[in-house]
């Protein structure tokens, strides 16, 4: 599954993060290496902050903070902040 987020497809990737993001605490290392990796795909990268916001997991509030500077995409600083929104609630 790991290997399948960064796959040529995006789409492949996108499900691969999904499908962690369902794994629960275990995937978040994974997934906060994708959220990083800016040679991703940007859909890939922002299902990953989906899936670490649904995990909600503290080791990924960083991370996340980190994806919402003003040099990232719009769409993944949204994605970033949904989630980490998700994690400080719970």
């Amino acid at each position: 599954m790991i290997k399948a987020l960064g796959d040529k497809e995006f789409e492949v990737g996108m499900a691969a993060a999904v499908a962690l993001g369902k794994m629960g605490p275990r995937a978040v290392e994974s997934l906060i290496k994708t959220l990083r990796d800016k040679e991703l795909d940007l859909e890939v990268r922002k299902k990953a902050a989906f899936a670490l916001g649904e995990i909600g997991d503290p080791r990924a509030v960083e991370p996340l903070k980190k994806a919402m500077s003003p040099d990232e995409h719009f769409g993944l600083y949204r994605e970033a902040k949904q989630a980490l929104e998700k994690i400080l609630k719970s």
